[in-house]
């Protein structure tokens, strides 16, 4: 079990660094800041720690990491 936390603490931390960073910086030099951009970190660390199995190849497969990133930046800031 602690081999478990230690992965998916290291998936979130990694993840959170190489893809939800650079996606939320992208939007804020764009002009278009999320609410609460402390609460966006929290809430895509907890989450991407309770999926890191899933999530593990969007942070080791540079492909999927570019298409994650495109997919998270379009969610977010849509312009709808």
């Amino acid at each position: 079990m602690i081999y478990y936390i230690i992965f998916a603490l290291t998936t979130a931390i990694h993840a959170m660094f190489s893809i939800v960073y650079p996606v939320l910086n992208k939007g804020k030099l764009e002009g278009m800041n999320t609410e609460n951009t402390m609460i966006t970190y929290i809430t895509f660390f907890v989450i991407i720690a309770l999926v890191a199995p899933i999530i593990i190849m969007s942070c080791i497969v540079p492909s999927m990491t570019e298409r994650f990133k495109i997919a998270l930046y379009e969610g977010i800031f849509s312009k709808d």
